[in-house]
C-alpha cells in the first residue's frame, strides 16, 4: 500500500515475539511495508502506524504530532518509563511519571488489544481516539496449524507444560513453584520454533504460566486455548476480561472465532488509513 508505513523497532525477522508477529500479520494482510525508526524521515505525504517503535527520535515524535499524520498500534503501555502497571495500586502510574501523553493524543487513531489494555490508559488519564480490538490479529497459517493441531490427540500424560524461558518476564520459576507447592509434575518445554512449540505443548493436558509482566491481550494463552489446554494463569493479561474469554470458548469454536475478528480487525484499521 503505498505511502503507508508501520513503523517498529524490530521485525518477525529479528525477533518473532507476539508483537512482531501481529505487526507482520498487519503488514502482509494490508500490504503495508514495515520500517525502522532510524530507517525514515517523516514525509507529510504519507501515514505511520506507530508500533514498538522505542527508538522513535523526538524530533520524528514532534514532526509526526506537528503533521498528525500517524496512528499508534499498542502493544503493551508505552505510557510510563517502566511499561509495568501492575507493579503499581490499580494499575495506576504516579501522574508525574507518565510520559508520551501528547503523542497518543494527537495520534488519528490509537489501537489497543483488550478491554484490559483500555481501561488501563483510561484509569491513567490518557486522552486519545481509542479503539479496542478485543483481540489480536492471526494469519490464516497461524489459525490453520494451530486447527491442525487441535484434533490431534494427546499424549497420555498428568504432566503439566511449562514454557522453558528464564529471561525476566516470562514467569518459568513462577510456574515451577506453583506446581511445588501443588504437588503436581511439570515438564519445562526448550525453547523451539513456534509451529514445533505448540506441536509440544499440545502433548499436555494443561499449560502453567505465571509471567512477571501485565500483558495487553496474550497470544501464547489463547493460543493454548485454541489447542484444547486448560491455562492456569493470574488475570493479569488482556485477555480475560474479553466476552469470548470469559465464556469459555476453545477448540475449533475459539480458532474461528479469531479468524473472523482478524479479518474484522484488518478492515477496521484499513478503513481508518487516509487512503480509505
Amino acid at each position: 500500500m503505498n505511502n503507508i508505513y508501520i513503523v517498529a523497532d524490530y521485525t518477525i525477522k529479528d525477533y518473532a515475539a507476539g508483537a512482531e508477529m501481529v505487526d507482520d500479520n498487519i503488514s502482509k494482510g494490508l500490504g503495508i511495508e514495515i520500517i525502522k525508526p532510524e530507517d525514515f524521515e517523516v514525509d507529510t505525504a504519507c501515514h505511520y502506524i506507530i508500533s514498538n517503535a522505542t527508538r522513535l527520535s523526538g524530533l520524528k515524535r514532534r514532526t509526526l504530532m506537528h503533521y498528525g499524520n500517524y496512528s499508534i498500534f499498542e502493544h503493551d503501555y508505552k505510557i510510563h518509563p517502566t511499561r509495568q502497571p501492575h507493579r503499581y495500586s490499580g494499575c495506576v502510574f504516579p501522574k508525574h511519571e507518565l510520559i508520551n501523553l501528547d503523542f497518543y493524543k494527537r495520534a488519528k487513531v490509537v489501537y489497543l488489544q483488550s478491554k484490559d489494555h483500555l481501561d488501563c490508559f483510561l484509569a491513567n488519564g490518557v486522552e486519545g481516539n481509542f479503539i479496542n480490538l478485543s483481540t489480536s490479529i492471526w494469519s490464516t497459517e497461524e489459525l490453520d496449524y494451530l486447527k491442525y493441531i487441535s484434533v490431534m490427540p494427546p499424549c497420555n500424560t498428568h504432566r503439566f507444560a511449562i514454557i522453558g524461558d528464564t529471561g525476566p518476564d516470562k514467569g518459568q520459576e513462577n510456574a515451577i513453584a506453583w506446581c511445588k507447592a501443588n504437588t503436581l509434575d511439570y515438564t519445562v518445554l526448550p525453547r523451539l520454533p513456534k509451529e514445533q512449540f505448540y506441536r509440544e505443548l499440545s502433548y499436555y493436558p494443561a499449560f502453567v504460566y505465571f509471567p512477571n509482566v501485565k500483558e495487553s491481550f496474550c497470544r501464547l494463552v489463547v493460543e493454548a486455548r485454541c489447542i484444547g489446554m486448560n491455562v492456569i494463569a493470574p488475570k493479569t493479561f488482556g485477555a480475560v476480561k474479553e466476552d469470548w474469554y470469559i465464556s469459555g470458548l476453545h477448540g475449533i469454536d475459539l480458532i474461528e472465532f479469531l479468524r473472523s475478528s482478524s479479518k474484522k480487525n484488518l478492515q477496521l484499521i484499513l478503513d481508518n488509513l487516509p487512503c480509505s
